[in-house]
């Protein structure tokens, strides 16, 4: 590994080469993104790794003292790889990555890896590298995710989920596609004030994620006379996965049973625009699976997998 090397990216040229060809791409690895945060700082750190003068690897990160983490301010980072790495290669750049670290101060690596169906092609490998450099499983959280290459989609929804989203319809609610994010910021705030949350971004945030990517933040909402009900707001990841980030709904459309028809209109629109995966999102509650709220995406045919948070951390003299 002598012509191999580590550094800091520098220049956005070789780390937009790399994605090119990295098995793991998509909105969380354009470093624009990481520009959205108003009010909030992160010590990014974004890793880059060569072979001669060719980028062959990278990380996306940010340091928190003697902690890097991979990555704060969204859903999942990990390391970029060219597809057709062979193991050991990827074996011995975590092992660089450490190294490197280590040699900054580092004592303490956090990597919060995304599904297998955000890899393309699919596979393990980067988790198997990870491990065999003893990291190891800090905790997991639940990811609900539907197939869309599946022919018959409606076919596989549960009977209560089609039968709900046919009472909206029913109902008058219409479905319409929107960039105007300040009709959907209150319902969404108070729906999770109703849980006692408060929304990932800020109003401001997500106004700025629509500007920095307009094409990748893809609002639909609910309306009855006028009235905004509810709405949901995806996040193309990349060319196989959407994620939907926010489903959220008034109280008054709980009756119409408008959160099944929001999810199943971007479902379908998401299936009839070639996407492979819809991500539906964590079902996570204050650490714990929310039982009727992952019910609720299985209706629509999901199926469960594991955003992994692996930690490794230097072994005490």
């Amino acid at each position: 590994m002598s012509r191999w090397s580590v550094t800091i990216v520098k220049n956005i040229k070789d780390w937009n080469i790399l994605r090119e060809s990295s098995a793991l791409d998509g909105l969380f690895y354009d470093l624009r993104f990481h520009t959205y945060h108003v009010g909030r700082r992160f010590n990014w750190r974004h890793l880059i790794i060569f072979k001669g003068s060719e980028p062959v690897a990278g990380m996306v990160g940010a340091v928190d003292k003697d902690r890097f983490i991979s990555q704060p301010g969204a859903s999942f980072g990990g390391i970029l790889y060219r597809r057709n790495i062979a193991s050991n290669n990827l074996i011995n750049i975590v092992e660089m990555i450490i190294n490197f670290l280590r040699s900054t101060g580092i004592r303490e690596i956090e990597v919060r890896l995304p599904p297998i169906v955000y890899f393309n092609p699919e596979s393990e490998i980067e988790l198997l590298a990870l491990s065999y450099n003893r990291f190891t499983l800090l905790r997991s959280t639940v990811t609900s995710i539907i197939d869309l290459k599946q022919e018959d989609l409606i076919g596989n929804l549960k009977s209560p989920t089609r039968r709900g989203a046919r009472k909206a319809e029913r109902s008058g609610i219409e479905i319409t596609q929107s960039d105007i994010i300040t009709n959907f910021y209150p319902v969404l705030k108070k729906d999770r004030e109703s849980l006692g949350k408060i929304p990932t971004h800020t109003l401001e945030e997500l106004i700025r994620l629509r500007d920095l990517f307009p094409d990748r933040i893809v609002l639909f909402l609910a309306r009855q006379d006028d009235k905004i009900l509810g709405g949901t707001l995806l996040f193309i990841i990349n060319q196989k996965v959407v994620l939907n980030f926010y489903l959220a709904q008034t109280e008054e459309a709980k009756r119409f049973r408008v959160a099944n028809y929001l999810a199943l209109r971007s479902i379908t629109w998401a299936k009839e625009n070639g996407y492979d995966y819809y991500d539906f999102g964590t079902s996570m509650l204050d650490g714990r699976i929310n039982p009727g709220l992952l019910r609720f995406k299985e209706g629509f045919g999901s199926r469960s997998y594991l955003r992994r948070f692996l930690v490794w951390k230097e072994e005490p003299r």
